[in-house]
């Protein structure tokens, strides 16, 4: 198939549905309990504070640090929102570092940041894509003021 005719990919396990959300309208703090940085190593309990979209204030046990670098070593959009994701798939096993099959763990969120051209159909360039995943076994997920998700299943 010809490069021309657009971005396909295949991602296995299956299992989780994406969007790219609105550069600018993310707002607040999110707690993620454990999140692997490929080359920067595993951070405990890192909180990310968005301002309309971009990460403004980072805090962590012991971690925040090698964020800060993994920030600094990426251009672009680094630091911007570019991927809310839910997981889907069941019989996906919870790693804690395998970020592709971690991703797709039924009652997980993710957000990324970083770069969403391609499959993701989002604006941000940046030399990196972070995904970062949230167990939601206990949280409310809310879009647009809309429940979507409660205790890690579809709200009704």
């Amino acid at each position: 198939m010809p490069a021309s005719l657009g971005n396909v990919g295949l991602n296995i396990p299956c299992g989780e549905v994406f969007v790219a959300p609105l550069g600018t309208t993310a707002n607040g703090t999110i707690l993620f309990e454990n999140v692997a940085v490929p080359g920067f190593g595993k951070i405990n309990n890192l909180r990310l504070k968005f301002v309309n979209g971009k990460v403004v204030r980072v805090t962590a046990d012991g971690g925040s640090d090698r964020f800060i670098k993994f920030l600094d070593a990426n251009s672009g959009d680094k630091d911007r929102i570019a991927e809310l994701g839910i997981g889907c798939n069941p019989g996906a096993e919870y790693t804690g570092g395998s970020i592709i099959v971690d991703e797709k763990t039924y009652g997980t969120i993710h957000i990324a940041i970083g770069n969403n051209t391609g499959a993701h159909h989002g604006i941000n360039k940046a030399s990196s894509h972070l995904d970062m995943i949230k167990s939601m076994k206990q949280g409310e997920l809310y879009v647009d003021g809309k429940l979507v998700m409660k205790d890690g299943a579809p709200a009704g």
